[in-house]
């Protein structure tokens, strides 16, 4: 079953601003582009299989439809519905992402 990735604007930021830290505020442009492209290899999968990724942990998010992929030590959250896989945030690992969904 494939299915349209549709990357929200809070993802984009989300994505945006840890390569930025990654780059500007760690000098490791070279992590950026592991991050890139662990997402850009998320998105693929996703793309073909929505169901890849196991289903959040936390119950509020389980409940919610959440499913959870590690990236690069960052977590992207996605939601499939219908046909359409919506990237909802990457947070990095250590936030309480729970909390902040």
């Amino acid at each position: 079953m494939a299915c349209e990735v549709v990357v929200t604007d809070e993802a984009k930021e989300d994505l945006e601003a840890a390569v930025l830290y990654l780059t500007e505020s760690l000098g490791a442009p070279a992590a950026a582009g592991d991050l890139l492209d662990a997402f850009d290899g998320f998105v693929a999968k996703v793309e073909a299989f929505p169901l890849m990724y196991p289903t959040a942990r936390e119950s509020r998010l389980a409940h919610l439809g959440y499913r959870k992929a590690a990236l690069e030590g960052y977590l992207a959250l996605y939601r499939v519905k219908g046909e359409k896989v919506y990237v909802a945030h990457v947070f990095h690992q250590s936030q309480d992402y729970a909390r902040l969904v």
